[in-house]
C-alpha cells in the first residue's frame, strides 16, 4: 500500500501481419503503458510504424458523431440509466446510421441558427432604433438636406439647449424625448452649425448615428418586437426539436463515438511501435504480476509467433506509477495528483493523507451539526457529479471528513452548530448562556471536554494542536528516512538528526504546558504507572535558562541532533532547524480555526437566538432568518478555511520531509467503455 505497484519492463516482437490481432488484444487487456518508440539518428533499418488503412475513415466518422453530440449539446447532458450497445449493433448498418444521424441533426442545428442569426438582426435593429423611438419623427427626415444640418443623438440638459437655441436663432427645429438623458434631434441652418455644435457641446451632447431606412422608429421597433416574438416561438420549437433528437439518438451517438475512439486508437497504434520490413517490436511497462498472463495471452491467441520478453531496469529507469491502495483511499489520490504524483522509486502518502486530512478537517470543524451537513454534500456531490471522477474524489474527502468533524462534535466538544449540548464551566455568570439542554427543556447527556471559547479550552486545543504536529512531522521524517536510504544515506542520518531535534523541541513545548499535560498524564496513573511516575519526571527535569525551564532532554537530544545534522549535510542543515521548528508551531492553526470558527458561531447564536427568544413575532421570524443565514456562513466559512489549511499542513509540513514527486502516472493501452459491451456480451 505505500509502494506503487510493481513494475516490469517488457519488449514485444511479432510478425506484422498479427500486429492488429496483438493490438487487439493489448487494448481489450488494458495493462500495457506502451513507450513511444523513437528512432536513432540515421537508423535505416527500424522505423515507426504507419497507421493502418482504416485510420483515416474512422476519423471522419469520429469527427461527424463528436460534432452531432456538440450541435445537440449532448456533451453536456446527463443520460439517466442510459442503456449499453453490444459492438455488434453498434457495427450494424454503422455507416447508414451515421449518415441518418448527420442529417437529421444538422437540419435542426442549421434552422436553429437561421432562427438565432435572426434574432440577432433583431435585437441590432432594436438597439440601433431604440434610442429615436421617442421622438416620433420618420427616420427619412433625419437626413438629405443641403441647407440644414442635422445633430440627432442625447443632452444632459435638454432646458439649457432649449433656451440657448432658441436665443440663437429662430430658424431650428427641436425634437425631444426626455429620459435619464434626452434624445433629440435638432435641425438648425447651414450658417448657424458651428454655434449650435458649440452648444450642443455645453450641453453634454453624444452624438448617434440616425439608423437607415423610413419610417417611425417607435413603429418600427413594435414592428420588430411583433417578428421577435414569432422567431422565439420558432426557436422554441427548435429547440424542442433538438431535444427530441438527443434523446432518440443519444444511445447510438454516445455508444458510436465510444465504439470510434477505441477503433481510432487501436488503428493509430502502431505509429508508437518500432517496426522492420516484416516485423514490429513494441516497448512497454507491464504490471509484473501481469506479465505471465500477458505472455500467454499472446501465445494462445497468436499461435507462438508473438513473443513477450522481459528485460531487466535498473534505478535509472522511470517506470510509470500505478498506486496501489484500496478502494476507500482511492479518492484521495485526487489530493496526491494535485500536488504531484509520487515517483515509482519512494514511498506514496496516500494511506496517511486519506486519514490525515479528514482528520485534522474534522478536527477544526469540531462540530455535530456542522458535520452532518458536510456529510450531506458530500454524497450529494458525488450523486450529483457522479460523471466526473474529480467530483466524486470530493464529494468522498468531505463525506469522510465530516464524519470526523462529527465525532470530535460529540467526543471532545460537545456541540452542535455552535451550541453546547449542556452547560458547563463556560457559563458566564449574569450572562445567559443557550444550550441545547436548557432550549429543548431536556438533559442530553454529551459533555463538552474542551470548551473552545474559554482559555483553558483554547490552552487544551494548542497541546493538541502541537502533538499532532509532532506526530506528523515524525512520520513524514521517517518516510524521509526510507525514501533517502537506498541511495542516499547522508541524507538519511540528516532526517534522523532532525527527528531528534524534533522530538527534544516537542519535549520542550509540552514541558511549558506541563500542568496539562501532567493532569492528561495523570488519567494512565492507573492502567500505565511508569508513564506518570517514570516517564514524566524524567521528561520534565531540566535546567533554567533564561526564566525558561529546559528539560535535559530537549538539550541532550538538540546537541545530538545538531552535531548528526551538520556532519552529515554540512551547515546547510542548520536551516532546516529553523524550518522544521517553524512548521511544528505551524500546526497551532488547528487550533486557531477551531477556536475562531466556534467564536464566531457563539456570537451569532447569542444575536439569532436572543431575537428569536424576544417574545416578538416580527423579530422573533426574522431572528431565524438571520439565525440560518449566519449558520450556512459560518458553515462555508469554517469548510473553506479548515479544509485549505487541512491541506496545506500536507503539502507543506507533512510532503516537504519526504516527498519529491514527478512521477509519471501508469496509463494502459485501452479505452474505458461507459456505453458499450463486447461482443461476447460481457461488460467492459
Amino acid at each position: 500500500m505505500f509502494k506503487p505497484k510493481e513494475m516490469g519492463r517488457a519488449v514485444i516482437i511479432g510478425p506484422k501481419p498479427m500486429m492488429k490481432q496483438t493490438v487487439d488484444l493489448l487494448h481489450k487487456m488494458e495493462v500495457a503503458h506502451i513507450l513511444d518508440f523513437v528512432p536513432l539518428e540515421g537508423e535505416t533499418e527500424i522505423w515507426i510504424g504507419a497507421p493502418e488503412n482504416s485510420s483515416a475513415s474512422l476519423n471522419e466518422k469520429l469527427v461527424k458523431m463528436r460534432s452531432g453530440a456538440k450541435l445537440i449539446g449532448l456533451e453536456d447532458w446527463a443520460a439517466p440509466g442510459i442503456e449499453k450497445l453490444s459492438i455488434d449493433e453498434v457495427e450494424k448498418n454503422l455507416d447508414m446510421k451515421i449518415r441518418t444521424v448527420e442529417l437529421n441533426i444538422l437540419s435542426a442545428s442549421e434552422a436553429k441558427s437561421r432562427i438565432e442569426e435572426q434574432l440577432k438582426r433583431i435585437e441590432e435593429r432594436i438597439c440601433e432604433l431604440r434610442p429615436f423611438g421617442g421622438i416620433g419623427i420618420p427616420l427619412e427626415n433625419c437626413r438629405g438636406y443641403d441647407g440644414v444640418s442635422v445633430f440627432a443623438g442625447r443632452v444632459s440638459d435638454i432646458k439649457k439647449l432649449e433656451q440657448a437655441i432658441s436665443k440663437l436663432t429662430d430658424e431650428y427645429e427641436l425634437f425631444s424625448a426626455h429620459g435619464e438623458k434626452s434624445q433629440i434631434a435638432l435641425f438648425v441652418a447651414n450658417n448657424h452649425r458651428e454655434t449650435a455644435a458649440k452648444l450642443l457641446s455645453e450641453c453634454g451632447y453624444e452624438e448617434m448615428r440616425v439608423p437607415d431606412g423610413s419610417g417611425i422608429p417607435s413603429r418600427l421597433i413594435a414592428e420588430q418586437e411583433s417578428h421577435k416574438l414569432g422567431l422565439l416561438e420558432k426557436e422554441d420549437n427548435a429547440k424542442k426539436s433538438i431535444a427530441e433528437l438527443r434523446k432518440r439518438h443519444a444511445q447510438f451517438i454516445l455508444a458510436s463515438e465510444e465504439y470510434l475512439s477505441a477503433e481510432v486508437q487501436k488503428a493509430e497504434a502502431p505509429v508508437r511501435f518500432a517496426t522492420t520490413e516484416h516485423s514490429f517490436i513494441i516497448d512497454c511497462w507491464i504490471p509484473r504480476a501481469k506479465l505471465g498472463e500477458i505472455r500467454s495471452a499472446l501465445e494462445t491467441a497468436t499461435d507462438m509467433e508473438v513473443c513477450l520478453e522481459e528485460i531487466h531496469i535498473s534505478h535509472e529507469d522511470e517506470p510509470p506509477v500505478l498506486l496501489d491502495n484500496p478502494k476507500a483511499v482511492k479518492p484521495f489520490e485526487f489530493l496526491l495528483d494535485a500536488y504531484s504524483t509520487p515517483s515509482y522509486y519512494e514511498i506514496d502518502p496516500s494511506i496517511i493523507l486519506s486519514f490525515v486530512f479528514p482528520l485534522f478537517f474534522g478536527f477544526m470543524i469540531g462540530d455535530v451539526g456542522y458535520g452532518l451537513l458536510m456529510i450531506a454534500s458530500g454524497i450529494a456531490a458525488m450523486r450529483l457529479f457522479g460523471k466526473d471522477e474529480s467530483m466524486k474524489s470530493i464529494g468522498w474527502c468531505l463525506m469522510v471528513s465530516g464524519i470526523f468533524a462529527s465525532l470530535f462534535g460529540v467526543l471532545l466538544f460537545g456541540d452542535m452548530f455552535g451550541l453546547t449540548f449542556q452547560s458547563g464551566a463556560h457559563s458566564v455568570e449574569g450572562e445567559v448562556v443557550y444550550t441545547w439542554s436548557s432550549i429543548l427543556g431536556m438533559d442530553i447527556p454529551i459533555k463538552s471536554l474542551i470548551h473552545k471559547t474559554e482559555a483553558s479550552g483554547v490552552t487544551q486545543l494548542l497541546v493538541i494542536s502541537v502533538i499532532a504536529g509532532y506526530v506528523h512531522i515524525f512520520i513524514g521524517l521517517l518516510f524521509g528516512i526510507i525514501n533517502e536510504w537506498k541511495h542516499d544515506k547522508k541524507h538519511a542520518f540528516g532526517k534522523a538528526a532532525l527527528m531528534m531535534i524534533l522530538t527534544g523541541l516537542f519535549i520542550f513545548m509540552m514541558n511549558m504546558a506541563g500542568g496539562i499535560l501532567a493532569r492528561w498524564l495523570e488519567s494512565f496513573k492507573g492502567s500505565a504507572p511508569w508513564v506518570f511516575d517514570k516517564l514524566a519526571p524524567a521528561l520534565s527535569a531540566g535546567l533554567t535558562i533564561g526564566g525558561m525551564a529546559v528539560p535535559y532532554s530537549t538539550l541532550a537530544l538538540s546537541l545530538a541532533g545538531t552535531a548528526l545534522l551538520v556532519s552529515s549535510i554540512g551547515l546547510i542543515g542548520l536551516i532546516e532547524v529553523l524550518e522544521i521548528s517553524g512548521h511544528l508551531v505551524s500546526y497551532t492553526r488547528l487550533a486557531a480555526i477551531g477556536v475562531a470558527k466556534g467564536a464566531m458561531a457563539m456570537a451569532f447564536n447569542t444575536l439569532g437566538i436572543g431575537m428569536i427568544a424576544s417574545g416578538n413575532i416580527a423579530i422573533g421570524i426574522f431572528g431565524v432568518v438571520v439565525l440560518v443565514a449566519m449558520q450556512m456562513l459560518v458553515f462555508v466559512l469554517g469548510s473553506m478555511s479548515s479544509g485549505i489549511q487541512a491541506i496545506r499542513l500536507q503539502y507543506v509540513e507533512f510532503f516537504m520531509k519526504f516527498y519529491k514527486g514527478g512521477g509519471t502516472k501508469f496509463k494502459p493501452f485501452g479505452y474505458e467503455r461507459k456505453y458499450t459491451i463486447e461482443k461476447s456480451g460481457k461488460a467492459d
